[in-house]
């Protein structure tokens, strides 16, 4: 995200119209609303996900490796998934 919230995390609870509401992991959490567009998903290996586009949509898999680009940025994940263990 960008400004004040730089670098906050939690976990989005809506998504709704262009915009996503999420409670931040602080000590005392609070939710926040903002456009969706300028929030990062940050992914870790084990992560349970479903497959949103594409042939599989819909389909659950588990994060199983991160790939970096040229500049050590994470790029893409890897996903196992559940029913056959293809990638």
């Amino acid at each position: 995200m960008e400004g004040q919230f730089k670098d906050c995390k939690g976990f989005i609870t809506i998504i709704q119209d262009g915009f996503i509401t999420f409670k931040t992991e602080e000590a005392k959490p609070f939710e926040v609303k903002t456009r969706a567009h300028i929030v990062k998903k940050c992914f870790k290996i084990g992560e349970s996900v479903r497959i949103i586009q594409g042939n599989r949509a819909g389909e659950p898999g588990v994060i199983s490796q991160i790939l970096k680009d040229s500049r050590g940025q994470d790029s893409h994940a890897v996903i196992t998934m559940m029913d056959d263990s293809c990638h």
